[in-house]
């Protein structure tokens, strides 16, 4: 499964992972190298498709704009809350991603939801975005590939 790094300070790092054990295999590989591997528990929640720089426009108050580049991420304010916020997605969209406490899901939700309103932001699960995914080429193992194929035999 593919993630991302996102450098938070000069010795600071996030790998953000989609599923599977990847703390448990950094602090297996970690030998005597001098680091802390953490879990922060988060959870994600991501906005995709054209409206979706419009809709974190007005959620985080203007902060974030037409500036902020594909893999590009901070600390934004949404809805009072300081959460992270990375221009990325996997539907092949414009997209954002945004990582938050399990705990202020509902909230975090909420405000996404009202800031979406006036571009009629619809709620779609993991299979819609699958489609889009699909439909850009954006391959995942283990669903159109695997071991057993090369990357020029996928079933999709």
């Amino acid at each position: 499964m593919d993630g991302i790094v996102f450098k938070l300070g000069p010795d600071r790092f996030w790998y953000v992972q989609a599923d599977g054990a990847m703390a448990a295999w950094l602090v297996a590989h970690s030998g005597e190298m001098d680091v802390k591997i953490s879990d922060p528990e988060s959870r994600v929640i991501q906005i995709q498709g054209p409206a979706s720089m419009d809709i974190m426009k007005s959620a985080s108050g203007g902060e974030i704009d037409g500036d902020m580049k594909y893999f590009d991420s901070g600390f934004f304010n949404l809805g009072g809350q300081n959460l992270y916020v990375s221009r990325t997605g996997y539907t092949g969209e414009l997209g954002y991603e945004i990582f938050h406490p399990i705990e202020s899901q509902i909230a975090i939700f909420n405000v996404l939801m009202e800031a979406g309103a006036e571009f009629e932001l619809k709620m779609f699960g993991m299979y819609a975005m699958d489609s889009m995914r699909l439909e850009k080429g954006y391959l995942a193992w283990k669903s159109e590939m695997n071991v057993h194929h090369t990357p020029l035999e996928p079933n999709v």
